[in-house]
């Protein structure tokens, strides 16, 4: 007679597993709102803390469970936010064979694998799963709920549905010996589970899909961008009003703010139907909301790499928040539900946008970007719009800024929301579009771009530090890469874009440390993280400008990473002064002379022969004493002192050039032209085209309009 074994579990003391659940759930939000109560700058999940709870096949948990489980994760200090139950950890032991037979795992040798198990005294945690029966109204037959949804809606409607929540009990990766039994497993599991930042750009973090949302108006109600210090949600006028993003102190404190009240307005009569009537601000009906929505946006943020501190109105119900929760193990339930389905709903308008985003970025790819030295002045503005009223006031404003001045206005082609502008004035219109539109019409604003026949055009270096940013992201989450950087822990960065050298000087902020050090646009180590001396100059620090004159004095080696820099000979040693100099090319067509002199520590000096072009004699005419002209040979060079003033005068004498990792050309001989008569121009209509040029500056700068 076979032997009834039965498993051992914890006193129950007569409650439910849901109960007992609830009361574990409530003590952790408990110790959680006491310690921010303490400190009320505390960030709701730890910043640096894991990525998005998960199980071992990679499927997410939902709001509630995802909430409680980093909360477990950060009070427990585990390393990856993997969890399963005792059943699949167990099963981590066998594979199935062809035969369907699972048979016990083994290496290459046929030896029997070490067992994974969970570590003796180890304690789960549980979770909520929702499961549902589905039965036939008239036979009484179950279907699966996978084959419920199969169904068409006229055959759905013969079936009840009832569902069930259920509790089970799971334990995190480091609760069992998985790092000794199946250290690769762990070390794959550690290496795809770490917190995913948000992008970081030169004014700090943004949230693409975020930006994208708000410019577009496309949330369940409208968000307007005011120049003010109030943030709320307005259930009367169902809008949400924010401040603008320039008037917090970064860029997470307003993506935070912004989903505060976006969780919020899902509470509303059509939505979610969560207000209490008669709720003000002070009572326990609003006390709750606040709670909901601190909650619902702390885990937003968390997904998607930001932190979230409570919202400083927020704190005075810190106290009513511990005593609801200490009173009844219903409330915590009540709150986790509201909190799942309004999170929900966020996160699936998110990430609609994100998937958005993703195809047009790749549709974008297909349009060739060019990538360029300089904008030329014969290309096209266009400005993308989401509506024609947007189109007519920008228009109003651009008409009434340029009146007097031979530019076609062009609005609504085809029946777009585009303003097209001829000529390069994407600066000067956007400057005079943010004086001169409202919050909302400016937020309508989708793109600004410039078109050289059909092609769009972009200043390279800002097309590479996109590269930069997308790629650093990838190496500053990568634990190798770190190592190898000689950094380890939690690290803070601070990029310095780069200057026209094209280089990224990169400081990491580690274990009370400032590291330093210098990288590509691919994020290739140009010079190694060294410790940065306070009483030295970065750049001395970093051996930077050594560096750079040593490759200009080198054989073959690149000066920046797109070559734009080539060798015309050998260096030359003076033999009174010792200095060195070279000649070299910039771009093929730029003859420059390097000089390295002894006694300069930092300065790179060139002298860069302008040419004798029309454009060079403008320059020469108009720089006040910058460009020395050589009259009799009708030639014009400058002196600079840095690879950035070297490169700026090169791309102001010369004709734009597409750059990028494949080609170094004409841009008109790119886009089989000839050369506009900019470029063929006499004397006399340079010198009134920058007679032009400096009266637009001096108009610009005094505010004043034709």
């Amino acid at each position: 007679m076979a032997t009834n074994k039965r498993k051992n579990y914890a006193p129950t003391d007569g409650r439910s597993a849901e109960d007992r659940a609830l009361d574990r759930f409530a003590e952790m939000m408990i110790e959680k709102i006491k310690s921010i109560h303490a400190d009320w700058k505390k960030p709701w999940f730890t910043e640096g803390a894991l990525q998005w709870p998960r199980n071992l096949s990679g499927r997410e948990y939902n709001g509630m469970n995802a909430l409680m489980l980093m909360l477990h994760c950060e009070k427990e200090g585990y390393q990856i936010p993997v969890f399963m139950t005792f059943e699949r950890v167990t099963s981590l032991n066998n594979a199935k064979g062809k035969d369907g037979v699972r048979k016990p795992l083994t290496d290459k040798e046929g030896n029997l694998l070490p067992q994974v198990s969970v570590l003796k005294g180890a304690k789960s945690f549980p979770v909520f799963l929702t499961t549902f029966t589905v039965i036939h109204e008239e036979t009484k037959r179950k279907i699966s709920y996978d084959d419920y949804k199969k169904l068409s809606l006229g055959e759905q409607q013969e079936y009840k549905v009832y569902p069930k929540l259920q509790v089970y009990n799971v334990f995190n990766a480091d609760q069992t010996n998985m790092q000794e039994a199946r250290p690769e497993l762990y070390e794959k599991l550690k290496a795809t589970n770490v917190a995913l930042p948000p992008e970081l750009t030169a004014t700090g973090y943004c949230f693409p899909a975020m930006d994208e949302l708000i410019r577009n108006n496309e949330w369940l109600c409208p968000i307007h961008l005011k120049h003010q210090d109030k943030a709320y949600y307005s259930l009367k006028s169902d809008e949400i009003v924010l401040p603008e993003k320039e008037q917090f102190y970064e860029g997470e404190s307003f993506y935070g703010t912004a989903f505060h009240e976006m969780i919020h307005s899902t509470g509303a009569e059509s939505r979610l139907k969560r207000f209490e009537p008669g709720s003000y601000f002070g009572s326990p009906g609003y006390a709750r909301e606040e709670l909901v929505a601190e909650l619902g946006s702390a885990l937003v943020m968390q997904k998607h790499g930001l932190t979230k501190t409570v919202k400083e109105e927020s704190c005075a119900y810190l106290k009513n928040w511990l005593a609801a929760l200490a009173e009844s193990p219903e409330f915590i339930k009540s709150i986790l539900t509201d909190v799942k389905r309004s999170t929900a709903m966020v996160g699936e308008k998110i990430e609609t946008i994100n998937m958005r985003l993703k195809t047009a970025s790749t549709e974008n790819q297909q349009v060739h970007l060019l990538p360029i030295t300089s904008i030329p002045s014969d290309v096209t503005t266009e400005i993308h719009l989401t509506d024609k009223e947007a189109c007519d006031a920008v228009q109003k404003i651009l008409v009434d800024y340029m009146r007097g001045e031979p530019v076609r206005i062009e609005v609504n082609k085809n029946g777009d929301h585009v303003v097209r502008i001829e000529g390069n004035c994407i600066d000067d219109a956007m400057e005079m579009l943010t004086v001169g539109l409202d919050a909302e019409t400016y937020d309508k604003i989708t793109k600004a771009s410039c078109y050289l026949k059909g092609y769009p055009v972009e200043r390279y270096r800002d097309v590479f530090v996109d590269k930069f940013t997308d790629e650093f992201e990838k190496k500053r989450n990568d634990p190798a890469w770190l190592k190898k950087q000689g950094l380890e822990g939690k690290v803070n960065w601070e990029v310095c874009l780069p200057g026209s050298d094209e280089y990224y000087v990169v400081k990491a902020f580690a274990q009370g440390k400032c590291m330093v050090g210098a990288l590509d646009y691919k994020c290739n180590t140009v010079l190694p993280f060294v410790e940065l001396a306070d009483e030295k100059r970065l750049e001395d620090t970093l051996g930077y400008f050594a560096e750079i004159r040593r490759r200009l004095l080198s054989v073959n080696e690149n000066v920046d990473p797109f070559g734009r820099i080539s060798f015309n000979g050998s260096p030359v040693e003076d033999p009174i002064s010792k200095s060195v100099s070279r000649d070299i090319l910039i771009d093929g067509e730029a003859r420059a002379v390097f000089v390295s002199k002894p006694d300069d520590k930092y300065d790179l000096n060139f002298t860069l022969d302008l040419g004798n072009s029309s454009v060079a004699k403008g320059l020469a005419d108009y720089s006040l004493g910058s460009v020395q002209r050589d009259r009799e040979k009708g030639t014009s060079r400058v002196a600079v002192n840095s690879l950035n003033e070297l490169y700026y005068w090169k791309d102001q004498a010369y004709a734009p050039r597409v750059i990028d990792e494949q080609t170094n050309m004409n841009v008109y001989d790119y886009v089989g032209m000839q050369l506009p008569k900019r470029y063929e121009a006499t004397d006399d209509e340079v010198v009134n085209e920058r007679e032009e040029e400096v009266e637009h500056e001096e108009r610009m700068h005094t505010g004043m309009r034709r």
